[in-house]
């Protein structure tokens, strides 16, 4: 589970989904953002599409979990203030490293 300064709530998911702003998008998933002066917050979806299995879909919120807290560890660069809901989109994600997902975040969100 995120850390509890990085979670968004469950009620502001749908909202997100719905007027959020695409900022990243491949055939492995994509990036919603809803901007916010608050702090940056996240939530991770993957649906019964991606996969049947609950192993595979855990495992891919792990990935993700390991990614987004890299990027909030690192002090000289923080993603920009807004709320963020990552969709994942194929099983294929499973076959990444977090470091490698880590790098597609920093890259997303231009903190190379």
């Amino acid at each position: 589970m995120l850390p509890r300064h990085l979670r968004l709530p469950a009620q502001i998911i749908p909202v997100v989904a719905k007027q959020g702003k695409q900022i990243f998008s491949s055939d492995l998933f994509h990036i919603k953002l809803l901007t916010d002066s608050t702090a940056s917050l996240w939530a991770i979806s993957v649906g019964l599409k991606v996969s049947k299995k609950a192993v595979v879909r855990n495992r891919i919120k792990r990935l993700f979990r390991a990614a987004i807290i890299s990027v909030d560890q690192i002090s000289d660069s923080t993603p920009p203030n807004g709320k963020y809901l990552i969709v994942a989109r194929s099983a294929a994600i499973t076959d990444m490293t977090s470091v490698q997902l880590t790098e597609i975040l920093k890259s997303c969100l231009s903190l190379s």
